[in-house]
């Protein structure tokens, strides 16, 4: 989707996901990537092509989406843009997990350290695999330097959200591809840095843990039907059966949600400086004409 606005400003709405050289039919403005999810404004990897165009080199996450923004300025007569180069390091453990269902202590599960990251539905522990509620990951981590943007990739977090603590400054919540969060300037050390993550699921887990218990031992209190065994039997008033209603509560066979922290975490470090070599059409065969 294209808009022009009153001052000459072209913004593009684009969805969709992988990594594309996307060529606008825009020359002599500079280019800004705004992204829907958290407001973020960062300038684009762009150049000017020989045809009186721009190219946008463009990375989009799983059921991604971003304003592609032209503005006029002096500094965009020249074909200039700007290159980044990205340092990245793994931040693999051990983690120290600490579990808290909202204060209940309620089949509250107790601490535990991981080598590596795992779904929490694979764990030994009963508790942990039925847990709801947050659990808080924590490690630390090296880096040699702590000047430049960087940022803390997740990789995958299931069925939830994560709050990011980097040195206990809360860098903000991720809770949708890429699972990512930016590290302020001044919060790295160099050298050892501290990191937290407060992973917050749902309560389904708990609800099918909680279907195998006697009412009095049981974390949740809903109204929710709980019952034990499979859904075998259809039960046209309650919604048992084969085809449950979102109203009509869970099995203790039901199937568990993936849960937790999966990783691979990471760190993300990066650099940019601008270059003003004009180039040629970039290849016809990867490019989209916006």
């Amino acid at each position: 989707a294209h808009r022009r606005t009153h001052d000459g400003t072209d913004v593009y709405f684009l969805v969709g996901e992988g990594r594309e050289r996307s060529v606008f039919r825009v020359r002599g403005k500079s280019v800004t990537l705004w992204t829907p999810v958290d407001g973020t404004v960062a300038p684009a990897l762009a150049q000017f092509t020989r045809d009186g165009r721009t190219a946008v080199d463009l990375s989009l996450p799983p059921n991604g989406s971003v304003f592609v923004v032209f503005s006029s300025n002096e500094q965009a007569a020249s074909s200039s843009f700007r290159r980044t180069q990205t340092l990245t390091r793994p931040i693999a453990g051990p983690w120290r997990v600490e579990f808290r269902n909202k204060g209940l202590k309620v089949n509250e599960p107790k601490g535990i350290v991981l080598d590596v990251l795992a779904d929490l539905t694979e764990n030994d522990d009963t508790n942990i695999r039925h847990f709801a509620g947050t659990a808080t990951y924590s490690t630390d981590f090296m880096t040699d330097r702590a000047d430049g943007d960087a940022e803390i990739s997740l990789g995958l977090v299931h069925a939830g959200t994560a709050r990011v603590f980097v040195n206990g400054i809360d860098c903000g919540v991720s809770w949708c591809e890429p699972w990512t969060v930016r590290v302020p300037a001044g919060v790295l050390n160099a050298g050892r840095n501290k990191l937290s993550v407060e992973f917050t699921g749902t309560w389904r887990n708990r609800l099918i843990g909680d279907a195998a218990l006697d009412p009095s031992d049981r974390t949740s209190r809903s109204n929710l039907r709980l019952r034990k065994g499979s859904r075998g039997q259809q039960d046209l008033v309650s919604g048992w059966g084969t085809r449950p209603t979102i109203y009509s509560g869970y099995c203790s066979n039901d199937p568990l949600q993936p849960s937790g922290l999966i990783g691979p975490v990471a760190l993300s470090m990066t650099t940019t400086r601008s270059d003003g070599d004009e180039v040629s059409e970039p290849h016809q065969n990867k490019e989209t004409v916006k």
